[in-house]
């Protein structure tokens, strides 16, 4: 694996992991004091945030913020699982399009139809509408999407859908924050729905699973090979 120069999270403390009275909350426990900190990540994570796990905090700057903290990783054994899925969208940005696509001209944030798409590529042979998730569940070496029950996820699929109809590319990125995972699945036990669409698109919309690393400094490696993991289907 290489290193690549980019940062997804700044480690200002580590702490022990208590609880999340809902989704946006966790307590946590720094040096014996236990304290609110915010999390970026409206999924489930009951197989990461466990009692006692060590979760990574950066502190924010906004001194009109409630919380002091964001909860930006958490440790799975040795392995650093970031959860702040927004920041999925930078990898792909700077590291996942500019591998698969030459010379593109990216633009984010773009709606069509009835649906906002993170990215829209633009080459001289077409355009392609992206969809990024955070991919942060896994077992074993199989990475698994998602981890609850998704309908913005699925709009994203079928919206996607609808727009090879009218002659675009479309494409679905999973950011795996696991550079040992050697296959990807949707998780039709959490979410039948999206897991049928997504096979059901697959032979229209590339289904792309990239896998990368993140260090304890928040610095993304990426691996030399397999970068790009094969979809299993049910």
């Amino acid at each position: 694996m290489y290193n690549i120069g980019m940062k997804i999270f700044i480690n200002d403390t580590e702490a022990i992991f208590l609880k999340r009275p809902n989704r946006f909350i966790i307590h946590a426990n720094i040096d014996g004091i236990e304290v609110i900190c915010h999390c970026p990540n409206t999924g489930r994570m009951g197989e990461l945030l466990l009692p006692g796990v060590k979760i990574i905090l950066e502190k924010s700057h906004n001194p009109g913020r409630k919380t002091a903290y964001s909860v930006v990783a958490v440790y799975k054994g040795s392995l650093i699982v970031p959860i702040a899925s927004v920041r999925a969208n930078r990898v792909a940005a700077e590291i996942i399009i500019p591998s698969l696509f030459d010379n593109p001209i990216i633009r984010s944030e773009v709606t069509y139809g009835e649906s906002r798409f993170d990215f829209l590529v633009e080459e001289e042979d077409g355009k392609t509408f992206i969809e990024v998730k955070s991919c942060t569940l896994f077992d074993g070496d199989r990475a698994i999407f998602p981890d609850a029950p998704t309908t913005r996820g699925l709009k994203h699929i079928n919206g996607l859908d609808f727009a090879t109809t009218k002659g675009y590319k479309a494409m679905v990125i999973f950011v795996v924050f696991n550079p040992h995972a050697t296959t990807f699945s949707p998780n039709y036990i959490t979410d039948p729905k999206f897991a049928q669409s997504l096979e059901f698109v697959s032979s229209r919309v590339k289904i792309i699973p990239f896998k990368v690393g993140v260090e304890e400094d928040g610095n993304v490696v990426v691996p030399n090979e397999s970068r790009i993991l094969p979809v299993v289907y049910k």
